[in-house]
């Protein structure tokens, strides 16, 4: 984990985070504020993990580049001339509650809620939500159980509860 924030990321204002070079150390992979398709890492989930992996070793770097690279999310929503997957805003929504729950800070909880709303009008107008926009029927590999699951936490963040693994706690 150390390893890796010790990689200099010069797009993250852009929402794009390198996460693989070529043995001459250029760069060979980099992440997406919105991926859309699968195959393509979405800037979100990058950083979910590496927030959670760098407060496991008590590294505040991993927290200072979530904020960096999360600001995107504070000016960007889901593109609508693209086909996103449902997982896409699921891992936004999950950033921006980890967000908050870590620092406490409004602007987290209130870009969460608002990527919430958007999503739950784009994606829920199914009896299941839709896999992805242009595509109107359930697939779980394109992520809507992560979306659900990122709602659910995010509302217990709204309420002012926490959570560790899947579990709230007062």
């Amino acid at each position: 984990i150390r390893a890796i924030l010790d990689v200099e990321q010069p797009q993250a204002d852009e929402g794009r985070l390198h996460t693989e070079f070529n043995p001459d150390g250029s760069m060979a992979k980099r992440t997406q504020a919105w991926a859309g398709n699968r195959g393509q890492a979405i800037t979100a989930s990058f950083l979910v993990m590496l927030l959670r992996a760098s407060q496991a070793i008590g590294d505040e770097r991993g927290l200072a580049l979530a904020r960096r690279a999360g600001r995107i999310y504070l000016e960007s929503m889901v593109p609508r001339d693209t086909i996103v997957r449902a997982g896409d805003p699921g891992m936004v929504i999950a950033l921006m509650g980890e967000l908050f729950q870590i620092t406490g800070e409004k602007q987290w909880l209130d870009a969460g809620m608002l990527h919430a709303t958007d999503a739950l009008e784009l994606y829920f107008d199914c009896p299941l939500p839709r896999m992805s926009l242009g595509r109107n029927h359930y697939e779980s590999q394109q992520g809507s159980s992560v979306l659900v699951h990122a709602l659910g936490r995010l509302a217990l963040a709204a309420e002012g509860k926490s959570w560790q693994g899947n579990l709230a706690v007062a």
